[in-house]
């Protein structure tokens, strides 16, 4: 009789469907993109959003624990399957956030379906599986979608896809859309309340600065607008390319505003931009104080505890002061990373291509690199 092994390699067994599927699969495996990953309140998860539509749960504990027992052999690296996988957006999954905290907290996602889809902490928390099926939450608990922009004759032209989100505590979540207008959404109403238009290209990046009730967005038009969110009223528009009282000048026109974070004083802002740049900019008076170079186009920014944290489309973590200076330059697993969330613990998570998220400690120790499936 044949070996196993020769009945395996029988042309007579070939089943050219399975294995177009299985091609699929490995190929979409290994050109995903996480888009976003962040921590969870007051839990052991990550959650993610990635370029094939799916937000997801993973467990940093499981993580920890196969560390060394689940490594692809081809890849050397960690391959995790998601302890909770969500309903998927059509199309990619480019942001994710957590508005409020513990039990009250709700977790938003946004895609290139130009919709926000959201659900309750608390019910997934508890095992509320009610919307659930074999593991996999048949529907969120709500969803917010984009209007259609009216067009000559009445004609709507597509839905655009919503790029970045940013929540504040007051009930309001805020969205930068492909189609250059950031809405601001009110969640007890599951409506639109204020749009804010003035940027003449498609939006990048978004933040809010609830102290001043102010919202900042950055465009590919190479500008950051600072809006009023009574009045929706421009206050502001910050011009990196234009900044005249910073050292470092680029050495052509800034292209856009890839990325946009506010410090926890809420006084200064740093907006990254494509010119292998990041600027910081005081928002007492709106003027650019810093210019700092980068080894690559910044793709994610953040401030914490004092310190400049940016992600880009090298595989470095670069840290710095206010003045500019370089703190620390850490190797990453994504070769290019388009999310960094870092947290008073010193802990940072950064994601980006190859479905690769990264934790990493405050020392700049790898907690746990895994391979998202």
């Amino acid at each position: 009789m044949a070996s196993k092994c020769q009945q395996k390699w029988d042309v007579r067994n070939w089943d050219e469907a399975a294995y177009k599927v299985r091609l699929q699969a490995d190929r979409e495996e290994s050109t995903r993109i996480v888009y976003a990953a962040r921590l969870a309140p007051s839990s052991d998860f990550v959650a993610t959003a990635s370029s094939n539509g799916s937000v997801c749960l993973y467990s940093v504990a499981s993580c920890l624990a196969s560390q060394s027992m689940d490594l692809n052999p081809k890849t050397a690296q960690l391959e995790m399957e998601p302890f909770l996988s969500f309903s998927r957006h059509d199309g990619a999954a480019y942001d994710l956030q957590f508005y409020g905290e513990d039990d009250d907290a709700i977790l938003l996602s946004c895609g290139d379906d130009g919709k926000i889809q959201g659900w309750h902490w608390k019910r997934i928390e508890q095992g509320d599986f009610s919307n659930y099926s074999d593991g996999r939450l048949q529907k969120p608990d709500f969803i917010l979608a984009n209007p259609q922009q009216k067009g000559l004759r009445g004609a709507l032209a597509p839905v655009p896809e919503i790029n970045a989100i940013a929540t504040d505590s007051q009930g309001y979540v805020f969205s930068a859309t492909g189609s250059g207008h950031a809405y601001c959404w009110d969640l007890e109403r599951e409506k639109i309340i204020t749009t804010f238009e003035g940027h003449s290209d498609y939006l990048h990046c978004i933040c809010s600065r609830p102290s001043q009730k102010q919202v900042i967005t950055g465009s590919e038009d190479g500008t950051v607008r600072i809006w009023d969110c009574r009045t929706a009223e421009t206050i502001a528009i910050l011009d990196a390319h234009k900044a005249a009282k910073v050292t470092k000048s680029p050495k052509g026109k800034l292209p856009w505003v890839s990325c946009v974070a506010i410090d926890s004083s809420q006084k200064w802002l740093v907006c990254g931009t494509g010119g292998n740049c990041l600027t910081l900019w005081s928002l007492l008076s709106f003027d650019a104080v810093t210019r700092i170079c980068t080894v690559s186009t910044p793709q994610a920014v953040t401030i914490e505890n004092s310190k400049i944290m940016t992600v880009g489309a090298l595989p470095y973590l670069s840290c710095f002061t206010y003045n500019g200076d370089v703190i620390s330059r850490i190797r990453i697993a994504p070769s290019s990373a388009l999310s960094i969330s870092a947290y008073s613990s010193g802990v940072c998570i950064v994601s980006g291509y190859g479905g690769l998220v990264d934790i990493i400690s405050e020392f700049g120790s790898h907690i746990s690199t895994f391979r998202c499936k």
